[in-house]
């Protein structure tokens, strides 16, 4: 299922929900939890004194000890459980997506907590993960996923490389389910000579022993993501599973985009890859 769960933690206040959920996930799969401590020194580099390594001089020491600092209270969070590596890390924030891309590479999920504060250290880790990172990110917000629980599920679904690489993702989960809820909202006419929407998916997933049920829905709500939320709300879903970014995040951030408005009204656990 999977082997490697990772999450990346930055600031003690702000990720002790993240730490707790993949420690909590971890277990529930029996998986190794590797937890990645990044302190950020966001000074800029064209100051007197910058090092080699891209951040400056006077401030080196202070993020070291700020590594350190979160490497303890992690090993503390997670020291019931013998699975787990706790690695001290500094970045500069102008390396920081490249570096989140490297470090995550060889992982099999990435727990996250949604971020609190557009600006926060977390905010700029989960950027970096839904933009530069290749592996899937299970982001929790206020409801803890249960696998014992896990009946129903959502997949948000508009036929994108995102949105499928987020159910090739997820089948070891959406295997746990009794019921999977494909939705398309407004999706595209097809000719008659190509097959409905969402039937590809349909057998794809029942290759995998998965029932799925698919919903063409007409967008009746302002956006759709108040269309995907309400519908995961009325089906009972516990999960909902979609690709992220199918617009760049800058166009996303200033125009809006159903990534975004997914990502801070979704209360259910959530499963995204791009």
């Amino acid at each position: 299922m999977f082997g490697t769960v990772t999450t990346i933690v930055s600031d003690e206040n702000e990720d002790g929900v993240a730490l707790s959920a993949a420690l909590d996930f971890a277990r529930q799969v029996n998986a190794h939890l590797e937890v990645i401590c990044i302190a950020i020194d966001t000074a800029p580099v064209e100051v007197f004194g910058a090092v080699a390594g891209g951040l400056p001089a006077y401030s080196l020491q202070e993020t070291h000890e700020a590594a350190e600092a979160l490497q303890h209270w992690a090993s503390a969070m997670t020291r019931d459980y013998s699975r787990v590596s706790v690695s001290p890390l500094i970045a500069a924030d102008s390396g920081l997506k490249h570096m989140v891309g490297r470090l995550t590479r060889y992982s099999d999920i990435v727990v996250a907590a949604r971020p609190k504060d557009g600006s926060s250290p977390s905010e700029i880790v989960f950027d970096a993960l839904t933009t530069a990172g290749q592996q899937p990110v299970l982001l929790i917000s206020k409801s803890p996923l249960d696998l014992s629980k896990l009946k129903r599920a959502t997949i948000a679904w508009d036929e994108s490389d995102q949105a499928l690489n987020a159910v090739k993702a997820s089948i070891p989960l959406l295997q746990k389910c009794e019921q999977v809820e494909v939705v398309m909202i407004d999706p595209k006419q097809h000719s008659s000579s190509r097959t409905d929407p969402g039937s590809t998916l349909s057998s794809m997933l029942a290759r995998h022993d998965i029932a799925a049920e698919v919903h063409l829905i007409p967008q009746t709500l302002p956006t759709v993501a108040e269309q995907i939320l309400r519908f995961s709300d009325e089906s009972g879903s516990q999960m909902v599973v979609m690709g992220c970014y199918g617009h760049s995040p800058l166009k996303e951030r200033l125009l809006g985009g159903v990534t975004r408005d997914m990502i801070a009204n979704c209360d259910l656990p959530m499963l995204l890859n791009h």
